[in-house]
């Protein structure tokens, strides 16, 4: 571990005010986040929002 970047380790924990779990995905990129945590809870996250031309981009 003598030398690896510790950012490189945390990840981000998605719950309060995202819009959809791409928005999520697109931030947690855009800020070098290694990983996600996605409430199902959250509603932005619940499967019904899922359901629209953007299912398809979810699988992919």
């Amino acid at each position: 571990m003598k030398g690896e970047n510790i950012l490189s380790r945390i990840g981000y924990a998605a719950t309060l005010g995202e819009e959809s779990i791409f928005t999520a995905i697109e931030f947690a990129k855009n800020n070098e986040f290694s990983a996600i945590e996605i409430n199902l809870n959250v509603p932005a996250f619940f499967q019904r929002s899922m359901i629209s031309s953007k299912e398809g981009k979810l699988r992919k």
